[in-house]
């Protein structure tokens, strides 16, 4: 997969793209650390930025961009963290959806029920979170480990 990516990162640059940027899945088995870098925008060449696989089972990719960032069409989500397939046809519905593709996982994670944010946070984090003490992000280090 590391090497798929260094190989798509050469040929964006090949056709003339200059920029990158970070797209995680959106649901409840994306890691923490995928999720605060979801949406970052580098420059192809740019020695810093993140190039997936970052984690083992990483589903996290990297598409080329223009300067902004901005992306076309959409995206799907599922606010569970079962596989499609393991959740029952009569709750994906309520569960599984599309929504603009420039949606970040913190702006995903801002639309999901308490359910959805318990389980991904842990209970002391989701407290902490819905208190405003802490946004999403901040319970990770730049690695996506919990503090």
């Amino acid at each position: 997969s590391h090497v798929a990516n260094q190989a798509y990162l050469n040929s964006f640059n090949q056709i003339g793209f200059e920029y990158v940027r970070l797209v995680a899945t959106l649901d409840g088995r994306t890691s923490k650390l995928c999720a605060t870098l979801d949406g970052s925008v580098w420059e192809i060449n740019d020695p810093a930025k993140r190039v997936p696989p970052l984690h083992p089972n990483c589903r996290s990719i990297l598409v080329p961009v223009e300067k902004d960032g901005k992306l076309v069409g959409e995206r799907p989500f599922v606010m569970d963290e079962r596989r499609v397939k393991d959740i029952p046809k009569e709750e994906r519905s309520q569960l599984i959806g599309q929504l603009d593709a420039n949606t970040t996982f913190r702006e995903f994670f801002k639309k999901t029920d308490d359910f959805f944010q318990r389980e991904w946070l842990g209970p002391k984090r989701y407290k902490l979170y819905k208190e405003g003490k802490f946004d999403f992000d901040k319970f990770f280090d730049p690695e996506g480990r919990l503090y």
